[in-house]
């Protein structure tokens, strides 16, 4: 009795250590268990706190971009306890404006002060500015001048840059950006989002790109999710081998999310078997798991893009599984002719791009979705997912219903996040 008290006892303390290893809900906030991305976190640092330089972190959705810029506000949070420097993080919302975020930071810059027992500045120019901002009030101008009154040397980190809905919101904070950086203001913006933010912020003024350090978040490579698996299963006491940490790697296709949740997910029915060892078998369930546990949104767009009264017939299945296997660039871009491998693989026939182009036309349009974005012209069109989550499900989806195996992560690996090409083949592209 005694021994299986001591048993229980450790299967609820290894379930327990696995909920803190691995969190596909969250962003990473630990800096131990934060895997790779050295050359994003040294472009990073390397910008922020310099006199009138900003830093705009983008990539494609789940790559880890809002986990790297909690680092950063960790960083210099922690830095700031010795220095006079204040660091403050606004996840912004998808209501918010130009004022309603300046509302909120000048909120957050008080609680600074006060948690760091620093006096506020005492001039009437300034408690005029927070009220301002407080009101709503907020101009590019008035922003200079209270970040500059301030006295010290500022980080302000903003996750979900991408959200603004308004172009003058947008506007707005190129002039900010315009103004502290020709000022010389000692504050430095971390904006975090997508290419097409970078693409706004930059349209409104141009000027400004010699202020932006562009710090791109690709996917993750097949050894930075390796190394992610490795440090959750040893933070939580958990054995496994080489073997098994890559197979986990290779199904994640470089999303850290997916890698949390397949880390987590094998574990615990690792733990199932009473055992502290991960195996294969555990690999199959984390797959099936993962599957059930996927966002509803995402399911539900699976559902949409494939359903059709001619199941057998439409190959809307097969071809949008093709696209999750389809070589493609560092930001998830795919020719049509990349899909022609994959298909053979999936359907055991030969395809030619007519065969499948109407699919992919409605994978980028209403009638599917849209799951896919398309962009170019005529034959030299490429694809890629909207949201890279779909693609990743899509493929466990594939497994799960034994479309393709484990041998098929070794064949498309370079297109799971290891060395991606440049760019999608448009020679590919052509007719045959």
């Amino acid at each position: 009795m005694a021994n299986n008290v001591l048993a229980d006892a450790e299967l609820t303390r290894l379930r327990v250590a696995l909920s803190f290893a691995f969190t596909p809900s969250v962003p990473v906030s630990d800096i131990d268990l934060f895997a790779g991305r050295s050359s994003q976190i040294t472009q990073t640092l390397a910008a922020v706190g310099q006199r009138g330089r900003h830093v705009i972190l983008y990539g494609e959705r789940g790559v880890g971009k809002t986990s790297l810029a909690g680092l950063v506000h960790q960083f210099w949070a922690t830095v700031s306890r010795t220095t006079d420097l204040l660091a403050v993080r606004y996840d912004r919302t998808p209501i918010d404006t130009f004022q309603s975020i300046w509302s909120n930071i000048a909120e957050l810059l008080i609680d600074e002060f006060d948690k760091r027992g620093f006096a506020q500045p005492g001039s009437s120019a300034w408690q005029e500015l927070i009220g301002d901002m407080r009101a709503g009030e907020a101009t590019p101008h008035s922003v200079r001048r209270l970040l500059d009154m301030a006295n010290k040397t500022l980080i302000i980190v903003i996750d979900e840059f991408n959200q603004i809905r308004h172009k003058d919101t947008t506007l707005l904070f190129s002039s900010t950006i315009k103004t502290l950086s020709d000022q010389a203001v000692d504050a430095t913006f971390v904006l975090v989002g997508v290419a097409a933010s970078v693409d706004e912020l930059i349209a409104d003024h141009e000027s400004i790109s010699r202020a932006l350090a562009q710090v791109f978040m690709p996917r993750m490579k097949i050894d930075e999710v390796e190394e992610l698996l490795t440090k959750g299963y040893e933070r939580a006491g958990m054995l496994t081998d080489e073997g098994i940490i890559r197979l986990l790697a290779k199904l994640a296709q470089g999303l850290p999310h997916y890698g949390h949740r397949f880390g987590q997910e094998a574990g615990l029915a690792a733990v199932e078997r009473r055992s502290r060892k991960v195996e294969h078998r555990d690999v199959a369930a984390a797959i099936e798991r993962a599957v059930a546990l996927t966002e509803r949104s995402i399911r539900a767009a699976y559902q949409r893009a494939t359903y059709s009264p001619q199941t057998k017939t439409a190959k809307y299945r097969e071809v949008l599984l093709a696209c999750a296997l389809a070589n493609s660039d560092d930001q998830g871009y795919f020719a049509a002719g990349s899909l022609r491998d994959p298909l053979f693989r999936v359907t055991g026939k030969r395809w030619n791009i007519p065969q499948y182009v109407n699919h992919l036309k409605k994978f980028s349009g209403p009638a599917k979705g849209p799951v896919l974005q398309m962009t170019g012209e005529d034959w030299l069109r490429s694809y890629r997912f909207i949201d890279p989550l779909l693609r990743a499900y899509v493929v466990l989806r594939g497994m799960e219903d034994q479309q393709i195996e484990e041998a098929d992560l070794d064949r498309f690996v370079h297109r799971l996040g290891e060395e991606p090409s440049k760019k999608p083949d448009e020679q590919q592209n052509k007719l045959l």
